[in-house]
């Protein structure tokens, strides 16, 4: 996922069903009961005022294994 956000900004993004969720690159995946977050750092620097980031989500393959019994 591409995204886009003010130059040195923190944002938190929340999920759902992050219990398929393996991993993330780009961004840190805060796994709770009741809230799951994922936080971003968007790249400072350079001339503008928003900046793009990439963000990589990897879901683990339990669900998809179960579904195919």
């Amino acid at each position: 996922m591409n995204v886009s956000g003010s130059a040195g900004a923190q944002y938190q993004l929340s999920v759902w069903n992050a219990a398929q969720i393996d991993h993330v690159d780009g961004a840190e995946l805060k796994k709770k009961p009741e809230v799951s977050m994922l936080t971003l750092q968007i790249p400072s620097g350079g001339p503008d005022s928003y900046a793009q980031t990439k963000i990589v989500i990897h879901f683990s393959g339990e669900q998809s294994k179960a579904k195919r019994h």
